[in-house]
């Protein structure tokens, strides 16, 4: 297991770039926005939520990542 999520891309099998779409809190500033400047870092993702693999660019929902590979 390489990430504390357990998760996998179910066509290639890398388990160390997956990125998970998810909700957070930003600040609005005058130069743009900024996640660290709100002081929350809670974010949201569901099963549903979009995954995709940086390595074989494999795009599915959390739920068919947390299966692994087939």
């Amino acid at each position: 297991m390489a990430n504390f999520l357990d998760m996998r891309c179910p066509q290639c099998g890398a388990d160390d770039e997956l990125d998970i779409r998810a909700e957070l809190w930003i600040r609005v500033t005058g130069n743009g926005t900024d996640a660290d400047a709100s002081g929350r870092g809670d974010h949201e993702y569901t099963p549903d939520s979009t995954a995709l693999c940086g390595s074989c660019g494999h795009c599915g929902t959390v739920r068919e990542f947390e299966g692994g590979r087939s």
